[in-house]
């Protein structure tokens, strides 16, 4: 007796995806193009802003570039206190406004670069919103050791 298996290109991204989030430790060379790599830039573009962002090798700290039209318009920090970037801009004929929040890596689960936001597009001068995932990453096990804060009292 056989068995058909039919499955739609959805549902098969949909199992790959989850099986790659919930994934211990990829490997660096199976996930080229879906995960971010701590300690290089990488961008999204939308419409007419442009993210910019790097990862510290830690997988802690995230510092984004916003360019609105080719021009610099935001730029931001975000650490596991310093969670959330708020912004409001305008330039010319383009606009964002939103925010984009981090989420730090830990162990057997990535970081997240996360945005909710409203963004332009000048060429047909319409607004569109964007609602989620911009970047995950993994920290290496090869990765140096990451500096731990010590409190003094």
């Amino acid at each position: 007796m056989s068995v058909k298996l039919i499955a739609t290109t959805g549902t098969v991204l949909l199992l790959l995806v989850s099986s790659l989030l919930y994934a211990q430790h990829p490997k660096a060379d199976c996930l080229p193009d879906v995960l971010s790599t701590p300690g290089k830039c990488s961008q999204r573009i939308l419409g007419d802003l442009q993210i910019i962002y790097k990862i510290d090798s830690c997988g802690n700290t995230v510092t984004c570039v916003l360019l609105l039209n080719t021009q610099l318009a935001g730029l931001c920090k975000l650490t596991p206190t310093n969670n959330t970037y708020t912004f409001d801009l305008e330039l010319g004929t383009g606009c964002a406004n939103g925010l984009l929040t981090m989420l730090p890596s830990l162990p057997d689960m990535p970081g997240m670069l996360n945005g909710s936001f409203i963004y332009s597009v000048s060429s047909n001068n319409q607004n569109f919103v964007f609602k989620g995932l911009l970047a995950a990453w993994y920290v290496n096990d090869i990765s140096p050791p990451c500096p731990t804060k010590t409190i003094n009292r």
